[in-house]
C-alpha cells in the first residue's frame, strides 16, 4: 500500500531526461519519506475518529469500576447497568468497524498536497506531461523549468499533525468528563493494585438476592400495659387462638412479604401497615375499645391473611371505703381506717376535707412504690394546726389506679381535733392564731394583743426563743398581709404555741414527722427520685431521731433519769439508718418503707406528753417486774450451787419467802393498774410457793425447777403488760414501747420481718443484689453490646 505510489513517482521522475540523475534519486527519498508519514497521520485519524465512542465507552467503565458504583445498585440495577455498557461497546465497535478505511495512493497525495498551501499540487504537477508545443524549444524549456520546481517542492512537502476532528461529531465534552470519572476513581483506590482487582470483580459479579416468598408471614404481639403484669402474647396465623388481654393493651404486627401494604381491621376501626423495607410491613396500634371479643382481620392484596378473635377485659374501677367512722384518736389526731381494692393494683390513696362552700384540702396517704391490689390500714393524722381545726368537716376517702381511674366513697362528717392547750401564755397565743383566720377584721387588734404577750413574756424572763418567735411573727404581719404571709406568721405562732405547752420535744417530735414524711415519699417515687436526694433525706431523718430521743430522755414526765435499757442508743439509730441506706441503694425501696415504718413505731412509742400516768406508771411497774425477775434468778443459780451440800443454807429459804412477800406487793400494784391481772403473774406466784416448799422440805433440785419456772412466768408477764399499754397507746395515737431490761437491739434490728410479716433481706441478700446491680450498670455502659441488649438493661436499671 505505501510502495505503489513510491514506486509510481519513482518512474515518473526517471521518464525525464531533463531532471538531473541527483535530483531524481533526491526527489524519491523524499516522496518516499512522506508518504509513509501521511499514512500513518492519516490512518491515526481515521482510527480514532471512528473508536473514540468505544474508548469512551471503556473509560466510563473503568470510572464506574473504580468508584464501585455498581454493587450499591440493587441486583436488577448492577445487572441493567452492565448490559447497557456492554451494548453501548458494541454499537460503538460497529461504528468503528463502519467508518474506518484504509487509506488509498490518493488519498496520501491529497493529504501531502492539501497540507502544502500556495505549492500548486506539485505531486500532480510531476505526473503530468506536455499535451501541444512539444516541437517548440521555448515551450519544452518552460515546460523542463516548471518541472525541476515542483520537484524541489515535491520533495519538501509533509503530511503536517494529526486532525481527528473528533471535537466537531461530539461537541459536549463528555471524553473530558469521563476522565474526570477515571481520575476520581484512581483516587479512591489510592492506586493500590489489589484493591482495584477488587472493584474490578464486585463489578462484574453481581450478587443475586433470592426473591422473597411470595406468601406473606404474618406475626403479631399483644403487650399488656406494664400496670397490669401480665406477660406478652405472641399470636401467629397457624398458631393457638387469642387469649383475653385487658384494655389498653399493645398490638404490634409484622408481615414479611407482598409488595402491597396491608390493612388491619379492629372491629369497626381500620389501621393501615408502614412499610419498614423490601416487602416487610409494620404496624403499632393500642386496643382501646371496650370490652368484649373483638374480630382482628388481616388483608393484604385484596385477600384476607389473617383472622384473630380477641377479647378485650376492662379495667375495674377501684373500690374505697371507710372501715370504721373517722373519729378523733388520742393525742388530738384523726383516725381514718379504710379499705380499698383494685385489679390491678392502687397507685394513690388520700382523703378529700370539705366545710360548707369552701374549697376542699387533700390529705394524701402513703402506698408502697408496688401498686398493692388490695389495702386496708388505719391511719393517723395531725390537722390540729389547719384552720379548720375544731370545727365539723365533711370527709371523703379517694382511690386512684394505674389507668387513671378515681373513685370516691361515700361522706362522713367529723369534727377535726383541736388542741387544747393548758398554759394559759401558748392557749393566748394559740386563740390569736385562730383569730387571725377567722376574724380578719380584728387584724389590728391582734397585732396589739401580740404585742402584750410579747411584753408579758419578756418581764417573766421566759423562754428567749418563745419571746422572738412571737415578735418575728407580729411584724411579718405588720409587714406583709398576704395570704402567703399569713400563712406563715400562722405557723410560726403554732410552732411557738407547742413550745411553751410541750417544750422541745414536742417540736422535735414535728421535726421527726416531718422528715418521715418527706422520707416516705421519696420512697414512694424512688424511681425518678435521685440518689443524692434520697441520700440527703435519711441523714436529714436521722439527726431529726437522734434530737427527738435525746429530747424524750431529757423530758421532765419522769423523776429519775431515762433509763438506759429505755432510751435508743445513738449506735442503734446509726446502724439503722445505715441499714436503711443499704436497702435503697440495693433497689429494695418496698423493704425500706416496712423498715422505716418499723422506726416509726419505735419512736412513737417514746412518751413526749408530761401528764401522761399510763407511762410513768408503765415505767414503775416494769422496773419493778425487771428486778424482782432479776433477783429470783439470782437466787436460783445460788440454789443450784447449793444442791449438794448437807445441811442445806436457810438463807435461801429466807430469800425466797422475802421474794415471794415481793410478789404479792407487786400484785397489789398491778390490780391497781391493770384488771385483770395478766395470768403469767399468777403462775410466777405459785412457782415461788412451790419452790419456798420444797427448800423446806430439803428438796433443792425441786426448787430450782419451780424457781425456773418463775423465772419464765415473769418474763410472760412483762411481756404481757408491754402489749397492754402497747394497745392503749396504739388507741391514743402511740406505737410500739420498749421492754426494759431487754437484751439485744432496741430497734428490732436483727428481726428478720417487718410489721406486716414480710422478710427484710438480710445483709448477705444485700450483697448479692449490689454485686447484680453492680454488674448490670458494668454491663449497660459496655457500647459493643448489641443495641438491643443496652435498651433492655437501661430499661432495668430505671426500677432502682
Amino acid at each position: 500500500m505505501e510502495r505503489a505510489p513510491c514506486r509510481r513517482f519513482t518512474a515518473l521522475a526517471s521518464s525525464h531526461d531533463d531532471l538531473p540523475p541527483a535530483l531524481r534519486a533526491e526527489l524519491n527519498r523524499a516522496v518516499r519519506r512522506a508518504l509513509r508519514r501521511a499514512w500513518l497521520v492519516v490512518t491515526w485519524e481515521r482510527l480514532w475518529r471512528g473508536t473514540w465512542p468505544a474508548v469512551t465507552v471503556c473509560g466510563l467503565f473503568g470510572a464506574i469500576v473504580l468508584l464501585d458504583l455498581l454493587p450499591a445498585l440493587p441486583p436488577t440495577g448492577h445487572m441493567a447497568g452492565l448490559v447497557v455498557l456492554a451494548v453501548g461497546f458494541l454499537l460503538a465497535l460497529a461504528h468503528a468497524f463502519r467508518t474506518v478505511r484504509v487509506p488509498t495512493p490518493e488519498d496520501l497525495m491529497d493529504r501531502l498536497e492539501s497540507g502544502a498551501q500556495g505549492t500548486h499540487r506539485p505531486l500532480s504537477t510531476l505526473s503530468d506531461s506536455l499535451a501541444a508545443g512539444g516541437a517548440d524549444w521555448l515551450t519544452r524549456t518552460l515546460w523542463h523549468t516548471h518541472r525541476l520546481r515542483m520537484a524541489v517542492r515535491a520533495g519538501t512537502l509533509t503530511p503536517g499533525g494529526p486532525k481527528p476532528g473528533v471535537p466537531a461529531q461530539e461537541p459536549w465534552g463528555v471524553r473530558a468528563f469521563v476522565i474526570l470519572l477515571l481520575a476520581m476513581g484512581l483516587a479512591a483506590t489510592r492506586g493500590e493494585e489489589q484493591e482495584i482487582v477488587h472493584r474490578l470483580a464486585r463489578a462484574v459479579r453481581p450478587v443475586v438476592v433470592p426473591s422473597l416468598p411470595t406468601a406473606s408471614t404474618v406475626t403479631l404481639w399483644l403487650t399488656p400495659p406494664a400496670y397490669t403484669g401480665a406477660h406478652p402474647w405472641l399470636l401467629r396465623t397457624d398458631g393457638p387462638a387469642a387469649p383475653a388481654v385487658p384494655v389498653g393493651s399493645t398490638v404490634l404486627a409484622l408481615v414479611l412479604g407482598g409488595r402491597e401494604a396491608p390493612v388491619l381491621a379492629l372491629g369497626d376501626r381500620l389501621v393501615p401497615f408502614t412499610s419498614i423495607g423490601v416487602d416487610s410491613h409494620r404496624l403499632e396500634t393500642t386496643l382501646n375499645e371496650g370490652a368484649g371479643p373483638y374480630p382482628m382481620r388481616l388483608w393484604q392484596g385484596g385477600a384476607e391473611r389473617a383472622r384473630w378473635t380477641v377479647t378485650v377485659t376492662p379495667d375495674q374501677m377501684p373500690h374505697v371505703a371507710f372501715t370504721q367512722p373517722p373519729e378523733e384518736a388520742g393525742r388530738f389526731r384523726l383516725r381514718l381506717a379504710l379499705a380499698a381494692d383494685d385489679d390491678y393494683g392502687i397507685v394513690a390513696l388520700g382523703a378529700l376535707i370539705r366545710r360548707a362552700e369552701e374549697k376542699p384540702f387533700e390529705l394524701s396517704l402513703t402506698v408502697p412504690e408496688i401498686p398493692p391490689r388490695s389495702v386496708s390500714s388505719s391511719t393517723l393524722h395531725d390537722l390540729t394546726d389547719h384552720p379548720w381545726a375544731g370545727l365539723p368537716v365533711r370527709v371523703r376517702l379517694f382511690a386512684r389506679d394505674a389507668r387513671g381511674q378515681t373513685t370516691l366513697s361515700e361522706e362522713r362528717t367529723v369534727r377535726l381535733p383541736e388542741r387544747v392547750f393548758t398554759h394559759p401564755v401558748a392557749r393566748a397565743i394559740a386563740e390569736e392564731r385562730r383569730r387571725l383566720w377567722a376574724e380578719p377584721a380584728t387584724f389590728d387588734e391582734g397585732l396589739g394583743r401580740l404585742d402584750t404577750i410579747a411584753a408579758d413574756l419578756a418581764a417573766q424572763d421566759h423562754d428567749p426563743v418563745v419571746f422572738l418567735g412571737v415578735r418575728i411573727a407580729r411584724h411579718r404581719l405588720d409587714a406583709n398581709r398576704s395570704e402567703a404571709a399569713l400563712a406563715e406568721a400562722r405557723a410560726l405562732l403554732w410552732h411557738v404555741a407547742l413550745r411553751i405547752e410541750e417544750g422541745a420535744i414536742a417540736l422535735a417530735g414535728r421535726a421527726v414527722q416531718e422528715a418521715e414524711q418527706a422520707v416516705q415519699a421519696a420512697l414512694a417515687g424512688a424511681r425518678v427520685a435521685e440518689g443524692a436526694e434520697l441520700e440527703d433525706l435519711i441523714e436529714r431523718y436521722r439527726q431529726a431521731i437522734e434530737h427527738f430521743v435525746a429530747a424524750s430522755s431529757e423530758h421532765r414526765a419522769f423523776p429519775t433519769p431515762w433509763p438506759k435499757d429505755w432510751g435508743i442508743p445513738a449506735e442503734d439509730v446509726t446502724a439503722l439508718i445505715g441499714r436503711l441506706r443499704e436497702l435503697v441503694q440495693a433497689g429494695a425501696f418496698d423493704a425500706a418503707g416496712r423498715l422505716l415504718a418499723r422506726l416509726h413505731a419505735v419512736v412513737q412509742g417514746l412518751p413526749f406528753s408530761h401528764d401522761d400516768r399510763d407511762m410513768r406508771q408503765a415505767h414503775t411497774l416494769l422496773e419493778a417486774i425487771t428486778a424482782l425477775r432479776g433477783r429470783e434468778e439470782s437466787l436460783l443459780h445460788d440454789t443450784f450451787r447449793h444442791q449438794n451440800r448437807r445441811p442445806r443454807p436457810r438463807g435461801l429459804m429466807l430469800r425466797q419467802e422475802a421474794l415471794l412477800q415481793e410478789m404479792g406487793r407487786l400484785r397489789v400494784m398491778l390490780e391497781e393498774g391493770f384488771s385483770p391481772v395478766p395470768e403469767p403473774f399468777g403462775r410466777a406466784e405459785q412457782a415461788m410457793r412451790k419452790a419456798l416448799l420444797q427448800l423446806e422440805h430439803a428438796s433443792p433440785t425441786a426448787a430450782v425447777l419451780a424457781q425456773g419456772q418463775a423465772v419464765h412466768a415473769l418474763h410472760q408477764g412483762a411481756e404481757a403488760i408491754v402489749r397492754t399499754l402497747a394497745h392503749r397507746l396504739a388507741r391514743q395515737g402511740g406505737g410500739a414501747l420498749l421492754l426494759p431490761g431487754a437484751q439485744g437491739d432496741s430497734l428490732g434490728l436483727s428481726g428478720s420481718a417487718g410489721r406486716d410479716g414480710t422478710p427484710l433481706p438480710s445483709q448477705s441478700d444485700l450483697h448479692g443484689a449490689r454485686k447484680i446491680l453492680e454488674e448490670l450498670r458494668r454491663r449497660a455502659t459496655e457500647y459493643d453490646r448489641p443495641s438491643l441488649e443496652r435498651d433492655y438493661l437501661h430499661r432495668l436499671l430505671r426500677q432502682f
